[in-house]
């Protein structure tokens, strides 16, 4: 009996004594047991039966390469085209490159090529595209492009790789011969892709007609390609159809690796892929074209570094204006997917071997690469493996590329020559296409100036800071007539496209940007042109003084009385565009080009652009809510778009008037009158402590921005009074007291009662080094209230208490000091003694403390509103300002200097060669002459023609900025200590000269004797102050200044004249013996000096008789008047 019988006896011995839950257990393991046993049994099967199937492909697959070899291996006569269609290619196609193996791929490959070539029509595969039987046509159509799909592999290197690894088992002898075979593998496919798609290229249109039933003798053939077989070839990669498409998506991608990598085989690709989309006739939204256009422009540098064949193949006009059509009709559809949409940049290049751009590339967006390689397919410019090229051919080849091709005669350009945009409108295309990818590389984050510096420094978009791009693009100077037709459309277009570039570039791109548009020939006057029509505004204005009341409606423009709000949406690009790139010129338009050259504008131009740009900045401001239009930001650089050109134009009329003062105090000509003092001044302070104050930012209608970005549009004295009562907020914020003497103080007991936050001991034979000791270490607590004391030669204390003079003497005495040149420190202008820091002032630790300590002083004079003989130089004052400092700002420095650099400007000759000029200046430092250098290895580059321009406002920078920035910071930084620099702003350099030192050298006697008061005795009438008023106006400039000194402490008036002199000025009387004639002539007059109380601004006059005594005492104390002990 079988074991698997049942045995009774056994189940009853098993069971005996078993529950009913083991039994049921102990069954579910049994039928578990006996399943897995099935399953293992048929796993076993199953690996059988897939490796019998395994070993008969294997022997069918040797079979079939045994029969190919067989027929074919040693063969070097191409088969006959249906032996090809049925026995060549059918095994290969079947297998695969890495079954078939190089040398049999080789060898198809080598085999088709031939039959390509043959001229018999039974022998040349590309016959069969063309047979009478349309199966037999469809069939050559599916192989035809299976085997370019297999070429293409091998060109991309799907297909090599997978051969190298299938032919490791060759011996070892054979290796060598492996490796070239691999090695010519590629060129081998490029050629057949390329033949298969090039009609021209097959012999089989010589019996077309036989083929096409037509009859007649091959020889008869015209020559050429004809219809059947043109349409056989485009068939392959025809976008239009389904299979066609994917093929010619299968082709991009090859080139766009092949490109990538600089092969040589790209340039067929390219005429390949580029012809599928000429060929069908597409409009810019084909098929042919998105792929060419997402696949192929995209791949990062792509014109760097494809041959120029291939860049000639894909710079066709016609394929380059369809693309742009693509990107601009896509992105204005807003119901399809943008060609761009989605797609991830991560092209073959960024793991290229040579590591040009490391892992980078993929961080960017596809539109970005779009945009150089279009602009570097349609200029010529660094394409092609050319490196830069010639920027005469790249703007002729842009000319005429905005011209549709026409008058083209460049082979390049040939397959479409006539074709393009119909003209003239393709500059706009170009334009638009630009502005839509940077507005979409904005959209998606991937336009960060910063993020993409190191692809600019390979070269990619630098087209866009090229001059002659613009001068091309935009018609410019040297445009032809024909292509003004579209000079608006084109404009508008790249206004817009730069207004976007600008929007988001660092103040180092942005400059470099502005120059393109800044430099452009006649760019900027069609500009303003242009803008001047459209918002409209008057072009040009007279110069016509006129006051400022009005000036109100002669220099407002009427179109713009709310600002930015009255500028069409449409016309902020150009107007932007031009206020920056104007601005940015200004900064190296020197006077005589400005004033006398006239160039780029007239100055009556130059008074209607001042106009309108003012009256938009002035009123944006004071419109309710116009702030809004004004926060506009670059990204990346933190800097803020405002009124950059207004202040420009601005600073150039206050240096050299070209424009009356009423054009730019007439659009605000009554704001000073409904804003009151204090709360402009507390806008002003929240704006600069970046606290935000609702309530009194709504009870301004200035605010702080009209404060911050164009001051100059309030009158002077207004802003002089938003200065002192800064200064009184900002004392009452630290909870310091008034400074006796200074223009705060309490009049009724001049300060006298605050507590002083330090005493000042001062030794005159040792003044300066005793305000370094003491001075420097207060710290902040220098705006509070100073005590000072004097110590005489013999060291006791000098008579006097200081309720304000001594202060104000202290103050006057340390500035003289410090500024006195011959100490080494400060330097004076020989025209006019102005003050400035000396160019070795910061090269010492003492020198820096001097400089820092004058600073100090200076504010501290400002602050107090205490005039101080301190007449800062125009280039100084504009570094304390922040203000830039550009070449015309020389003069005041060293005229000599300016004058050589200007004819370095202006030379005709040759600059290299007669000037023998490099990159290096010779300064005195410790008395030696060293040599520095402008520019990186600057001794051994050139001054040429070319690059004199940047040489001479570098040098201008060295020598106005760079040489001095340590001095310059250090004075400013000890200016900041008092005067917020916020505060200075409000003011321009003229004006900051008149609020340190007063109006002017000489002052006013009539309107010191109109606010002059009288006591002890003394009134208007009285013989004395008659005399004294005739003795002063008898006096010169240098007297009247000594009289003012003597008696106020400062040689000049109060900058808004003597009725803001506080306390005022008080001659009071002195009673002094003297002989009962002296008024006649006879016996003695009285003998005692006048006096002075500098605290209270008082002169105390003895009660002269003579008018003679009179001149002489005065001229005698104001010589030898010094210190508190004259007697």
């Amino acid at each position: 009996m079988p074991s698997s019988s049942f045995d009774s006896r056994a189940v009853a011995t098993k069971t005996r004594g078993e529950s009913k839950e083991e039994l049921l257990a102990r069954a579910a393991a049994d039928r578990a047991a006996r399943a897995k046993t099935r399953e293992t049994l048929r796993g076993v099967l199953a690996a059988q039966a897939a490796w019998r199937g395994r070993r008969e492909r294997a022997t069918t697959r040797a079979s079939l390469l045994a029969s190919w070899d067989a027929r074919f291996a040693t063969t070097v006569d191409p088969p006959s085209a249906r032996e090809a269609l049925a026995r060549l290619l059918p095994p290969v196609l079947h297998l695969g490159a890495s079954r078939v193996g190089a040398a049999r791929l080789l060898r198809v490959f080598a085999l088709l090529i031939a039959s390509l070539n043959a001229r018999e029509s039974d022998v040349n595969y590309a016959s069969l595209a063309c047979d009478a039987d349309p199966a037999t046509r469809d069939a050559w159509t599916t192989q035809a492009r299976r085997v370019a799909a297999l070429a293409l592999g091998v060109l991309v290197e799907d297909e090599t790789s997978t051969v190298a690894e299938f032919e490791t088992t060759e011996p070892a002898a054979d290796a060598k011969k492996a490796r070239e075979r691999r090695e010519a593998l590629p060129a081998v496919a490029a050629r057949l892709v390329t033949m298969l798609h090039d009609a021209s290229a097959w012999r089989c249109h010589l019996r077309e007609n036989v083929c096409g039933g037509g009859g007649g003798d091959e020889d008869d053939a015209a020559p050429g390609p004809g219809p059947s077989s043109t349409a056989a070839a485009a068939a392959l990669v025809d976008p239009a159809t389904p299979a066609g498409a994917r093929q010619h998506v299968r082709a991009c991608v090859a080139l766009a690796r092949l490109a990538a990598r600089g092969d040589d085989n790209a340039a067929a690709l390219a005429k390949v892929v580029v012809d599928a989309v000429s060929s069908g006739g597409e409009s810019g939204g084909g098929t042919g074209t998105r792929a060419v256009t997402r696949h192929v422009l995209t791949t990062p540098l792509l014109c760097r570094k494809i041959s120029r064949e291939t860049a000639a193949a894909l710079a066709s006009p016609r394929f380059l204006v369809a693309a742009l059509g693509l990107v601009v009709a896509e992105d204005e559809d807003c119901g399809r997917q943008h060609v761009l949409e989605g797609l991830e940049n991560a092209r073959a290049s960024a793991s290229d071997g040579d590591g040009d751009m490391g892992g980078e590339t993929s961080s960017h967006a596809p539109e970005v690469w779009l945009l150089d390689n279009v602009l570097a397919l349609a200029t010529g410019w660094r394409s092609g493996g050319t490196g830069r090229g010639s920027a005469r051919d790249a703007r002729e080849r842009l000319r005429r590329f905005r011209r549709g091709g026409r008058d083209d005669d460049d082979d390049d350009d040939d397959d479409g020559g006539g074709g393009g945009g119909g003209g003239g409108d393709n500059a706009a295309l170009l334009a638009r296409a630009c502005e839509v990818l940077v507005a979409r590389a904005q959209t998606k984050g991937a336009w960060a100036w910063g993020s993409l510096r190191d692809v600019r420094r390979r070269g990619a978009l630098g087209l866009l800071e090229e001059v002659w791009f613009l001068v091309a693009l935009g018609g410019g100077a040297h445009a032809d007539a024909a292509d003004d037709a579209d000079d608006e459309t084109t404009a508008s277009a790249i206004e817009s496209l730069y207004w976007r570039l600008l929007a988001g570039a660092t103040a180092t791109d942005a400059r470099q940007l502005l120059g393109a548009v800044a430099f452009a020939p006649d760019a900027l006057a069609r500009s303003w042109r242009r803008v001047s029509a459209r918002l409209p505004a008057p072009r040009e204005l007279p110069m016509t003084e006129r006051g400022m009341g009005a000036g109100a409606g002669a220099w407002t423009a009427p179109t713009l009385t709310r600002g930015v709000a009255d500028v069409p949406r449409r016309e902020l690009p150009a107007l932007g565009v031009f206020c920056l790139a104007y601005a940015h010129l200004l900064l190296v338009l020197d006077d005589d080009e400005f004033y006398s050259a006239q160039k780029p504008f007239s100055l009556s131009e130059q008074r209607g652009i001042a106009v309108a740009v003012n009256t938009i900045v002035v009123r944006t401001h004071l419109t309710p809510g116009g702030n809004a239009f004004l926060t506009r930001r670059r990204a990346g650089s933190g800097a803020e778009v405002r009124s950059i050109h207004c202040k420009a134009l601005r600073t150039r009329d206050s240096r050299r008037k070209f424009a009356p003062v009423g054009l730019w105090l007439a659009p605000a000509a009554d704001a000073a009158a409904r804003i009151p003092v204090a709360a402009a001044a507390s806008a002003l302070a929240a704006h600069l402590r970046r606290v935000l104050l609702t309530r009194t930012l709504a009870a301004s209608a200035v605010g702080a921005g009209l404060l911050v970005d164009c001051p100059h549009a309030l009158p002077f004295e207004y802003r002089v009074r938003i200065f002192r009562e800064l200064v009184k907020e900002d004392r009452r914020a630290a909870g310091y007291g008034a400074q006796a003497g200074g223009a705060d103080a309490n009049p009724a007991d001049l300060g006298q009662r605050v507590r002083p936050v330090a005493e000042i001991t001062i030794r005159r034979d040792l003044l300066l080094e005793d305000a370094l000791a003491q001075i420097p270490r207060l710290g902040d607590a220098i705006r509070g209230r100073l005590a000072v004391r004097y110590v005489n030669a013999a060291g006791g204390d000098e008579a006097g208490i200081d309720a304000g003079g001594l202060f104000k003497e202290l103050v006057s005495d340390v500035l003289a000091a410090g500024f006195d040149p011959s100490r080494g420190v400060f330097a004076s202008a020989p025209s006019d003694g102005a003050l400035y820091p000396c160019s070795d002032a910061g090269d010492t630790r003492e020198g820096l403390e001097i400089v820092e300590l004058m600073g100090t002083m200076t504010g501290k004079a400002l602050y107090e509103g205490i005039l101080a003989e301190a007449n800062l130089a125009h280039f100084f004052s504009k570094a304390l300002l922040g203000a830039p400092r550009t070449i015309d700002d020389l003069p005041s420095l060293d005229p000599e200097l300016h004058r050589s650099l200007i004819q370095v400007l202006r030379y005709d000759g040759d600059v290299e060669r007669d000037l023998a000029l490099d990159w290096t200046v010779e300064e005195s430092k410790f008395g030696a002459v060293a040599a520095f250098e402008l520019r990186p290895n600057g001794a051994n580059v050139p001054v040429t023609s070319d690059n004199r321009m940047a040489y001479v406002h570098a040098v201008a920078d060295f020598y106005l900025n760079a040489r001095r920035a340590r001095a310059n910071d250090a004075f400013a930084r000890g200016l900041s200590r008092c005067a917020h620099p916020g505060w200075l702003r409000l003011f321009e350099t003229h004006e900051l000269s008149l609020l340190l030192c007063g109006c002017r050298d000489d002052w006013d006697v009539e309107d010191l004797r109109t606010h002059a008061r009288y006591s002890g005795g003394y009134d208007k009438s009285s013989k004395s102050v008659a005399m004294f008023w005739s003795a002063v106006r008898s006096m010169d400039a240098a007297q009247r200044r000594a009289l003012l000194k003597f008696t106020t402490g400062s040689t000049r008036p109060p900058v808004q004249g003597f009725k803001h002199l506080h306390p005022p000025f008080t001659i009071h009387k002195v009673v002094g013996e003297h002989g009962a004639f002296a008024a006649f002539g006879f016996g003695a007059d009285v003998a005692r000096l006048p006096s002075a109380s500098t605290c209270f601004n008082t002169l105390k006059l003895p009660n002269y008789r003579r008018s003679s005594t009179m001149r002489e005492k005065l001229r005698y104390a104001l010589a030898e008047g010094k210190g508190f002990e004259l007697s």
